[in-house]
């Protein structure tokens, strides 16, 4: 497989809509996204498989050449992409004299695409064509700025994945399709019970962020680390949704912040954001606020120090242009006195600690933030 700057054959394309409404949650202008485009499934998806065994015409869709695709190597092809552009994104495992020399260049991040699957999972050609979008967007097409893996919760504790490497390709052997099996990566709660033996819970249903944790420390290359679900779907491109995301993301202030995130923003209701964000504003005058990280007896914050004591100082000003630590596409909610299905599921704390929420772990977490989590 060849990757051609003019072939457009392996890109997704687009066309104005008609009479499309727009969605009930969340903006596209909000983040800089362009609402007057759609897709549908053979310009989504045409390019990855979709389809491909019908050669009948489809107005408007010039069928790509047939690619076969349990000849590729995606694991490869990423790692490939890399090295020539590896100069441009975060050095590797840089040495103290490697980063002082780095000062005077600019390096862009670098992020895990981290996809989560269950070792009983059925394969349907919906989810390959999902997958390759993914690789092509956000990882080829980006000269490796990502990197995507397939992590996958195994069931069977008789085999051994830390040793039994010939077990472990078995295994990728019977459930991965090819095309996959090189960016594979596999888990199970006896390993999770290795790492984080004084709690017990280890099930991902409970612990959905454990084995996040432990990815992050076997591949410490990189700056972020997105974790996506296997059961919904990206429709935009990829890699211009995530950059949108992350560049909304940074425009936000701290202030009010914690406020504004617990709403499922309604642009039918609030207004544009700017009008939503003036909304919670007025909303808590001569209210407390959470300024910086949440004290709780027994417990050092690690989050940065407000530069002011009272939020009221502050003109929407701190936070600005940082890059954040965790961003999600649901809201943030104090799960006490919800109707939420887990809102007293603790381990090891205090029933009255403050904490927040946020269903469906479809997030972009740090480095850092990993790193405290695994610290705790």
């Amino acid at each position: 497989m060849v990757l051609l700057r003019p072939d457009t054959s392996h890109v997704m394309s687009t066309y104005k809509p008609t009479e499309f409404p727009f969605p009930m949650f969340g903006s596209h202008k909000a983040i800089g996204l362009d609402h007057n485009v759609c897709v549908d499934r053979y310009s989504r998806y045409g390019p990855y498989g979709l389809d491909e065994f019908n050669g009948e015409e489809v107005p408007g869709f010039p069928r790509p050449p047939r690619i076969f695709w349990g000849n590729i190597n995606w694991g490869y092809l990423q790692s490939a992409c890399f090295e020539p552009q590896s100069l441009a994104l975060s050095p590797r495992n840089s040495t103290t004299r490697d980063k002082k020399e780095a000062r005077n260049f600019s390096y862009k991040s670098r992020s895990a695409v981290i996809l989560r699957a269950s070792d009983n999972m059925r394969w349907t050609p919906s989810h390959a064509q999902y997958l390759r979008s993914l690789i092509m967007e956000l990882s080829l097409h980006s000269g490796s700025e990502y990197q995507v893996f397939f992590l996958i919760d195994v069931h069977n504790p008789s085999i051994d994945l830390e040793n039994d490497e010939e077990a472990i390709q078995s295994l990728k052997q019977k459930i991965v399709p090819a095309e996959f099996r090189n960016m594979t990566v596999f888990f199970y709660e006896r390993l999770l019970e290795r790492w984080y033996p004084k709690l017990d819970e280890h099930r991902a249903i409970y612990q959905h962020l454990q084995a996040t944790q432990v990815f992050s420390l076997m591949y410490p290359e990189f700056d972020y680390y997105w974790q996506l679900e296997f059961d919904n779907r990206i429709i935009a491109h990829a890699y211009h949704f995530f950059e949108q995301t992350i560049a909304f993301a940074k425009r936000q202030p701290r202030k009010y912040l914690w406020e504004r995130n617990a709403y499922f923003y309604t642009p039918g209701a609030h207004g544009d954001w700017s009008d939503f964000s003036t909304m919670v504003t007025l909303a808590m005058e001569g209210k407390p606020s959470i300024w910086g990280p949440a004290e709780h007896p027994g417990i050092s914050p690690a989050g940065p120090t407000p530069p002011i004591s009272r939020p009221q100082g502050d003109h929407f000003e701190w936070g600005v242009g940082e890059e954040t630590d965790l961003i999600t596409f649901l809201p943030i909610f104090d799960p006490r006195n919800t109707s939420w299905t887990f809102p007293w599921m603790l381990w090891n704390l205090d029933e009255n600690i403050p904490r927040r929420a946020s269903v469906i772990t479809q997030w972009r977490i740090s480095k850092r933030l990993l790193g405290e989590m695994h610290n705790a």
